[in-house]
């Protein structure tokens, strides 16, 4: 039996990934909570400037209608970020790489 052709419309939809995750969503791929994703986005440094470790973007209106999303790429930067390599992998010996 001959398959049906696909509108493409309907194959760009399914193509498609999210641009921007909801907290909820971004919370959930990195496996933390909402709070602890919250933290992470808004930590200040000394003189009280927002420097997140995790980025995101605000699609509310301005700075006191704030609505965050956050960028696939963003979560995975900040997940490499933190990793923690094992000694054992750098040389093979247990001995951390020269």
């Amino acid at each position: 039996m001959a398959e049906l052709p696909v509108p493409a419309q309907a194959n760009l939809a399914i193509q498609m990934q999210p641009i921007l995750l909801t907290s909820a969503d971004a919370a959930r791929v990195l496996g933390i909570g909402e709070r602890q994703l919250w933290e992470l986005t808004k930590r200040k440094d000394r003189e009280g400037t927002i420097r997140g470790e995790i980025a995101a973007v605000n699609i509310g209106t301005g700075t006191e209608r704030k609505s965050l999303r956050y960028l696939p790429e963003d979560l995975l930067a900040w997940a490499r970020s933190r990793r923690i390599d094992h000694p054992d992998r750098a040389t093979g010996h247990g001995e951390p790489a020269a």
